[in-house]
This record gives structure tokens, C-alpha cells and sequence, in this order.
């Protein structure tokens, strides 16, 4: 009787994909990304920077212009050059600025001018007669100089940051968030603040204090202008927003949520808006204007590529040291050059540090944790040396160039949350802003409300093109902005609540931030809180030895710290 054999029964080892050259130079593999995930939040997050960097164009490009009043369409025609100058410098300082992050410090960080950082600026030089742009950036230019060499050397770099104590450094990504909320929820248009206790953003503000001015318009909750031409379209714009956000509820945790929450709500504007014109435009004597000038922005004689040529020879190279330290008209009115190094330096330093630790620890924070095998190692923290050198060399590239402080992009916590994991990510973010830098591809699709006194002509005058785009907000990649900033600041409250010694300098810091825009005031303000509120807590506790003024508050750096900042508080009040 035969008897049946059976083939013995192999194993096929799992082939191990072999890593691809980008993967082993950038390693997002290892940090549990992907090819695609990488491309797809390159793309995300440079989008809503470009879209940011349109806002700060505009609040930057009136320093440049004499006699600045409001963006009157003869202003800017007659001044187009310098809108486009503001751009190009910009966009050259974010393509630098980001692929030194993303080949050097191989993180998945975008760099570009700051609104923020921008506020700081203008409203320092609109308070201080006879201040100019270029001083400022001259002054920019020798803090960053002195952050970083801070940041170059390792032991000076752990002493400094190390120093901030930990309530305050906890409060830092919310503090940034939250004013990265406020000022992207007033630019959406939904509503507008008034009141002169605060820096305040978008429609409503006003030119000369620091504000960011869209003149002409108005904010979307006015709903009184039934009968203006463009009461559709800031109708339109706001049901976008609020759909960004529902959208971006209902996906909350998947991946992709802030880049599929500003295509959603992108595609909706632009298909309404057609709508709206197609359908209706009779009744609402709705004007196709601002559809055509998306189009004429992107491809006309009267874009970017244009007049390139003017762009470049007006570009302000090297005039940081030209003309940036002449401070005579400043002294000549009467201005004490000390006290404004001095209380600029501090300022600027304390900011420059304080904004890109925000930004990264909002980062690591947005990161998923990945677990490890039982008696593995946990993975070490990374060491984030890297991300405040290249900040500050990026930041020295821009003052050389002209252009205004740049920062680790708030939107590269939209990047880390929809899957950005090295510089790969930066590396993608960084060619579309070269892209951007000529030609307007990102304005033509996501800008919302444009200006009511817009005076476009098909054949020519590229300061009506340029009006298009000094008066231009981008309502949904703003709406995005605001659920960047709440989550930055939510993720960030890990204080125990309960006590006094942690909660008194972390609100400190963020209601510091929020009131004057200002993140190096926030942390001045958490310091000297930090110390006050240890001194004030009881001396000991129960069964514990009696413990010295240096072991009360954290050691002689925080002493250290809390009296440099008393000094910036004062600097910077005078």
C-alpha cells in the first residue's frame, strides 16, 4: 500500500523593502512615515503658509511705502514694485530658511516670515520716530547674530533654555497658539475687535498701530450689506469657514485632517462663488471681477513673472548695512539708541528663542507616540539644537535679503499632526514655495474676500493685479490657522491645576503673549512670576527641611532669568 508523502511545507522569509535613497537620507521610514504622507503634508503645510505670508505682505509692505495711509488701488499701483519686492524677498528667505531645515536639521519644520514677529516689528518702528524698516532689520540682524551663536554652542544653549522654568516653558505652545488663534479668527472675517487695549487683526483694523489693514472691506458678521456686490461672496466665505471646521471635527484623529479640511472647504468657496455668478449674479448685481483676477493673477502679462525684473532690482540685498545702521533720523528726534538696542536685543533674542521652541514642542507634541518591546529602550528625545541654529541662520539670510523675521512656521504643526515625520516634508514645502515665489498659483485658489474698490483691467496695469493681491484674505486657510492654534494650546495644558506654583507663571505667560503679541514678554512675565509665587509659597513642607531662596525657585539661573526679565519688562515699557 502506498503511502501519500507531503512536500515539506517552507517558510518564505519576508523580503525586507529595501530603503529607497530619499528614505535613507531622510529616515521617515524609521519615524513611521511614508513617501506619500511626507509629499501630501509637504504640500498641506506650505499651502497654509504661503496663504499666511500673503497677510504678512501686507502689513510689511507699507514700511516701504511713503506716506502710508491706507491701500488706496492709486497707492498701490504706484507702488506695485514694493508689494512685489516685500513677496519675493519673502518667498526667497522661506525657500532657504526651509531647506536648510529640511537638509540640515532633517526636520519636517517649515521657515517663513511671521505675522507675528512682523507686528513686533512695524509696531515698533510705527511708536519710534524716525525709526526706518531697514533699522529694524539691522537690529534683527544682530540678534539673531548673538541667538545664534547662543544656539551653536551646545552648553550655553542647554543653560539658556534650560533656565526657563518648567511652567513656563510648558505655557510657551500655548501661548503661541492662542495668539496664533486670536489674530487667524479676526482675519477670517467672522468678526473684528475695535477696542485700542490690544494689537487687533483683519477687516476692521486700522494702519499705523501695528494692525493688519484690508481697507474697504468688512467683517462677514455685519450682514447689513444685503445690496453691496460682494455681500454674496462674504456670505459664501463664511459658510466655507464654518464648514472648514466641521469638516475637520467629523475627521478629527484620521490622517490628513487639516490638509482635507482646507481642500474641502477651498472647493466649496470656489464652486459656490461660480455658482452664485452663474446663477444668480443678476439679482445680487454681483460682479465676476475677482473670478477673472484669480486667472489674470496666475498666467497674465500683469503677474508675478511679469515683472520679475523690477522685483529683483528693488529687492533690498545687503541694504541692512547700507543703510539700516544710520539711526540719525531716530537720534535726531530726539530717540536714545542705547535704550533701543538694548530693549530691541532682549526682546528679539527672548522672542526669536521662544517662538521656535513653541512651534517645536507643539511639533514633538503632535508626533504619535510609538510604543516600544517589553525591555527596549524607549527612544531618546531629540536633540533640537539643529532646528534653532538653522532658525537662526535662516533669520540672518533674511535680514541680508531685505526681507522681515522669519519663523518655524506655525504650520508645521498642521504638517506633524497629517503625517510630516522628517525633512523630506520640509524639502517639498520648500519647491512649492519656489513655485510660489513667481507665479500665484496658491492665491488663484484659496483667496476668499477681496477688496470692494477693486478696479481691474484686462489689458494691462499691474498695480490693479497687485491690489488683488494687497487686499486679499484667505478666510479658510485662516480657519485652519485657528484650529492649529486651539489644539497647540489644548495639548499644551499638562500643569496640575491645583497648584499654585506651576498655574500662576503658565497663565502669566500665555495672558502676557495674547495681550501684547509679544512671546518674549510672555516669557519675561512667566519668570518673574515663576520666582514671585515660589517666594510667596511656604518656606517648607510639612516634615521636609527648611529649604534657601535659590532652592525655592529652581536654582540661580531662574534668579538670573527673572531679572533679565524685569529688565526687558521695563525696557520695553519705556
Amino acid at each position: 500500500m502506498a503511502t501519500a508523502t507531503t512536500k515539506p511545507t517552507t517558510t518564505k522569509k519576508k523580503r525586507k523593502k529595501k530603503a529607497t535613497p530619499l528614505n535613507g537620507f531622510f529616515h521617515y521610514a524609521e519615524q513611521g512615515g511614508t513617501f506619500g504622507g511626507e509629499i501630501c503634508a509637504g504640500i498641506g503645510m506650505a499651502v497654509l503658509a504661503v496663504c499666511g505670508m500673503f497677510m504678512n505682505m501686507q502689513l510689511v509692505a507699507t514700511l516701504s511705502v511713503s506716506n502710508y495711509a491706507e491701500s488706496t488701488m492709486a497707492q498701490i499701483a504706484t507702488n506695485g514694485e514694493v508689494y512685489a519686492m516685500t513677496w519675493l524677498a519673502s518667498m526667497i528667505a522661506a525657500v532657504i530658511g526651509t531647506l536648510i531645515m529640511g537638509l540640515v536639521a532633517r526636520r519636517p519644520f517649515v521657515q517663513v516670515s511671521s505675522l507675528a514677529l512682523s507686528c513686533v516689528l512695524v509696531s515698533t518702528v510705527s511708536l519710534n520716530s524716525g525709526l526706518t524698516y531697514y533699522n529694524m532689520l539691522a537690529i534683527c540682524f544682530v540678534a539673531n547674530v548673538v541667538y545664534l551663536l547662543v544656539c551653536a554652542v551646545p552648553q550655553v544653549r542647554r543653560t539658556v533654555f534650560g533656565a526657563l522654568p518648567a511652567p513656563v516653558r510648558a505655557a510657551l505652545p500655548a501661548a503661541a497658539g492662542l495668539l496664533l488663534a486670536w489674530i487667524a479668527a479676526q482675519l477670517t472675517g467672522l468678526f473684528s475687535v475695535t477696542s485700542n487695549l490690544m494689537p487687533n487683526y483683519g477687516t476692521a483694523s486700522v494702519m499705523g498701530t501695528g494692525y493688519v489693514a484690508l481697507s474697504g472691506m468688512t467683517d462677514i458678521s455685519d450682514f447689513s450689506y444685503i445690496t453691496d456686490i460682494y455681500h454674496p461672496q462674504m456670505l459664501i466665505s463664511a459658510i466655507a469657514v464654518v464648514l472648514t471646521f466641521a469638516v475637520f471635527l467629523y475627521g478629527r484623529g484620521r490622517k490628513g485632517g487639516y490638509g482635507k479640511a482646507l481642500a474641502i472647504g477651498t472647493v466649496f468657496f470656489l464652486v459656490a462663488s461660480v455658482l452664485a455668478c452663474g446663477v444668480n449674479w443678476k439679482n445680487f448685481n454681483f460682479a465676476l471681477s475677482f473670478l477673472w483676477g484669480r486667472l489674470w493673477m496666475a498666467g497674465s502679462e500683469d503677474a508675478m513673472q511679469a515683472h520679475l525684473s523690477a522685483a529683483i532690482a528693488n529687492l533690498g540685498i545687503g541694504k541692512v548695512f547700507t543703510q539700516g545702521f544710520d539711526f540719525n533720523g531716530f537720534t535726531g528726534n530726539g530717540g536714545n539708541l542705547a535704550v533701543l538696542f538694548g530693549s530691541s536685543l532682549l526682546s528679539y533674542v527672548f522672542m526669536f528663542a521662544a517662538d521656535a521652541e513653541s512651534t517645536v514642542a507643539a511639533c514633538d507634541a503632535a508626533l504619535p507616540v510609538r510604543a516600544t518591546a517589553e525591555g527596549e529602550a524607549a527612544p531618546e528625545p531629540k536633540d533640537n539644537g539643529l532646528v534653532f541654529i538653522a532658525n537662526g541662520a535662516a533669520n540672518v539670510v533674511a535680514a541680508v535679503l531685505g526681507a522681515s523675521p522669519v519663523a518655524v512656521g506655525k504650520e508645521s504643526v498642521a504638517g506633524a499632526r497629517d503625517r510630516a515625520r522628517s525633512g523630506l516634508a520640509a524639502v517639498v514645502a520648500a519647491a512649492v514655495f519656489a513655485v510660489s515665489a513667481v507665479v500665484w498659483v496658491v492665491p488663484t485658489l484659496c483667496a476668499t474676500i477681496t477688496s470692494y474698490t477693486i478696479s481691474f483691467n484686462m489689458y494691462g496695469h499691474y498695480g490693479y493685479c497687485m491690489q488683488l493681491l494687497a487686499q486679499t484674505s484667505f478666510s479658510v486657510a485662516d480657519a485652519v490657522m485657528v484650529i492649529v492654534g486651539l489644539g497647540m494650546a489644548v495639548r499644551a495644558v499638562t500643569i496640575d491645576v491645583r497648584d499654585t506654583t506651576q498655574v500662576a507663571p503658565f497663565a502669566a505667560t500665555v495672558a502676557a503673549t495674547v495681550l501684547t503679541t509679544n512671546l518674549a514678554v510672555g516669557v519675561a512675565a512667566g519668570a518673574v512670576a515663576h520666582v514671585l509665587v515660589n517666594l510667596a509659597a511656604p518656606r517648607r513642607k510639612k516634615g521636609q527641611p527648611k529649604s534657601s531662596l535659590i532652592e525655592r525657585v529652581g536654582g540661580v539661573d531662574k534668579l538670573v532669568l527673572a531679572a533679565v526679565s524685569v529688565v526687558l519688562l521695563v525696557l520695553v515699557a519705556w
